[in-house]
């Protein structure tokens, strides 16, 4: 299975939330320990899938920034109890549209987000558990908003 490229991932999140975002390549770096968000995605035509792990704060920051919210909006929004549905809906849908740049080889398609740090962190230790895989890490910067990690496990 091909993973995506820093490249690939900065020109879609650059395209889809009009500014300049950069991603680096960061697999030598340690994970970082802040809250996460999960997603799992099914690849077409292989029976593989693949993991997603990302910072929330950065999921919040593409999303919100898809969403058309400062990140100081997107702060306040995250403090109101239930989640504030546009913002956790434009956070489904980056992950969604991150489907089209996640792999080099087939069509992925967006099965699960899951934002519940527990729930996720279950999942993610599942997957590892029981599909043999490789990590790819990528460190992300948007200007005026939070960055973070992204850590995809892919099937070997």
């Amino acid at each position: 299975m091909a993973d995506s490229t820093p490249y690939a991932l900065s020109q879609l999140f650059s395209n889809l939330i009009d500014r300049r975002v950069s991603v680096v390549e960061a697999s030598k770096q340690e994970a970082t320990t802040c809250r996460k968000s999960y997603a799992s995605y099914d690849v077409v035509g292989r029976n593989e899938k693949i993991f997603l792990q990302i910072d929330f704060d950065l999921l919040c920051s593409l999303g919100g920034a898809l969403a058309g919210m400062p990140d100081a909006v997107i702060r306040q929004n995250l403090k109101a109890i239930p989640f504030d549905e546009t913002l956790r809906d434009a956070m489904h849908e980056i992950l969604n549209i991150v489907s089209a740049v996640i792999t080099t080889e087939g069509r992925a398609i967006l099965k699960m987000m899951e934002l519940d740090e527990n729930k996720g962190r279950a999942l993610a230790q599942h997957f590892a558990q029981t599909t043999p895989h490789f990590i790819s890490r990528f460190q992300t910067a948007i200007p005026n908003y939070s960055g973070g990690q992204i850590e995809v496990l892919f099937p070997i």
